[in-house]
């Protein structure tokens, strides 16, 4: 039998397999090798719930982040995109977006290198139910990213009305 990692099942949502790897003591904040991400990055964005969860629960860091982006999992979890996989990313994203901001509301404003915010990314992915959670808890709609944009100008660059 071969191993997979923590990241590995993480990544594909298998449930068993990351309670698994957490029991055998595996790290939940260590980085894959090939995609530099911890586990609960690549659950978030794959809309794995269960999965965030379970590694929530046994302490993920929140504010791990990526070592190519440098996104954290919020962030992720806000850019995931439709495939067959996760053909409702925004519904997982919200759902993903409260159990991370329920361990830790300082992401509320987390930026990355781009100065994108949550809300930014919400706005630029149409993620529009969790742009609403963001605001109503308070994320600034009017803070820009390094390049002088604020969410409204991701969502209308975009086409994502509903934002």
């Amino acid at each position: 039998m071969s191993f997979q990692s923590l990241q590995y099942f993480s990544e594909t949502g298998d449930l068993q397999g990351v309670a698994d790897r957490l029991e055998e003591g595996e790290d939940p904040d260590e980085y894959d090798e090939n995609k530099g991400m911890v586990a609960l990055s690549m659950a978030a964005v794959n809309g794995h719930i269960e999965c965030c969860e379970a590694l929530l629960e046994i302490g993920a860091d929140t504010t791990m982040v990526d070592k190519i982006y440098l996104q954290t999992p919020l962030h992720w979890a806000l850019s995931a995109v439709k495939t067959d996989e996760n053909p409702d990313p925004g519904a997982k994203a919200l759902a993903i977006t409260k159990l991370i901001l329920a361990k830790n509301q300082e992401l509320l404003e987390a930026k990355d290198p781009e100065g994108c915010t949550p809300l930014m990314i919400a706005a630029k992915f149409g993620m529009t139910d969790a742009a609403v959670l963001l605001r109503e808890l308070g994320a600034e709609v009017n803070r820009k990213s390094k390049d002088g944009k604020p969410p409204l100008h991701y969502t209308c660059s975009r086409g994502h009305i509903a934002v």
